[in-house]
């Protein structure tokens, strides 16, 4: 290469966050190209998903990782949770996420609790192949480490969540406040 050559190749970042990246290194902002804001995924898929505005900060925080560059990376997270407001997770990051990043990640325990919040039961069998096992022991980790209040409920609680009652009658109330008043225990239905 002679030293007329200046041009630098970075044959395995996205050509597409790069140039994001540069034009954030000369504004300190980061501008979505139209081609990015008026992309919308159809799937979960990790191809799709990195296409989607989300995938370009999911891009720009690792290529922040990448070559040390802090600020873009918290500029990167700090869009990619802006996007939390009222927009759907594209669980299609998560791979990409969970390969291109460290355990401990701020961007893992961002995806973590995003997905948390954003996340319903009927979704798991369609995610099946795209969740990787890392994410899932993040996810199982942040339930056993939130467990305040867990053990303590309100009467009305235990009633709702845990009793089960036949039509109501009053001979279960008072045969159950009796035995809480044997237990000296305060709970009731």
């Amino acid at each position: 290469m002679s030293p007329d050559y200046r041009v630098i190749e970075l044959p395995e970042d996205d050509p597409t966050a790069i140039q994001v990246m540069v034009y954030w290194m000369y504004h300190d902002e980061i501008c979505v190209p139209p081609a990015v804001v008026n992309y919308e995924a159809q799937g979960n898929t990790e191809e799709d998903a990195m296409k989607d505005i989300e995938g370009l900060f999911v891009h720009l925080y690792v290529i922040g990782q990448k070559y040390q560059i802090e600020e873009l990376r918290n500029d990167s997270i700090d869009a990619f949770l802006g996007l939390r407001q009222g927009r759907y997770l594209l669980f299609g990051v998560i791979p990409y996420v969970y390969h291109n990043t460290p355990d401990g990640s701020p961007l893992r325990g961002a995806l973590v609790k995003a997905a948390r919040s954003e996340m319903w039961t009927q979704e798991l069998d369609s995610l099946k192949g795209v969740l990787c096992s890392e994410f899932l022991f993040d996810v199982t980790r942040l339930f056993f480490s939130d467990r305040d209040g867990l053990t303590t409920y309100k009467d009305e609680e235990i009633c709702k969540n845990f009793h089960v009652h036949a039509a109501a009658t009053t001979k279960y109330a008072k045969s159950r406040r009796r035995l809480h008043t044997l237990l000296k225990k305060t709970s009731s239905c």
